[in-house]
């Protein structure tokens, strides 16, 4: 009787640790604050960025994709010079919140850096990219808003 009882116990304390465990790495339910669609833009007298990303991430990973599409302005004494930036494709990133980082991985010379906002609805930053004409790196401030 008394190997019935300590048996019973065992059991009971087995089933008590496996309902109590932690699963949160292992549940297909999660669902990370930068799952979606995000969009931002930078207009200025000489320059114009817009910068859509859908983003996915998980373990701090980010995955998705970006299109970006912008016109800058130089000048070179009286000549006024526009140039056209357009990057689309796969994003990669990380994600340690509050900030957040996202790269085009083929493409070194563009990339956002920013923080999460505290209610999770924004992710204020700067998008960085090298002008291809004077090499120069050019900073935007963006805010990108959750669509």
């Amino acid at each position: 009787m008394k190997k019935f009882s300590i048996i019973f116990g065992i059991l009971g304390l087995i089933l008590l640790s496996i309902s109590c465990s932690d699963d949160s790495a292992t549940n297909p339910s999660y669902k990370s604050v930068l799952k979606g669609e995000w969009f931002g833009y930078n207009y200025s007298a000489t320059d114009t960025v817009n910068y859509t990303v859908i983003l996915d991430e998980a373990n701090g990973q980010i995955t998705g994709s970006a299109d970006l599409f912008g016109e800058i302005t130089t000048y070179s004494g009286n000549m006024k010079i526009t140039q056209s930036v357009s990057r689309k494709g796969t994003i990669s990133g990380e994600f340690n919140k509050p900030s957040v980082r996202i790269n085009f991985p083929i493409d070194t010379t563009y990339f956002f850096v920013g923080n999460l906002s505290q209610d999770s609805t924004k992710i204020i930053g700067k998008l960085e990219l090298v002008n291809n004409i004077t090499q120069d790196e050019l900073k935007f401030d963006i805010e990108l808003k959750k669509k």
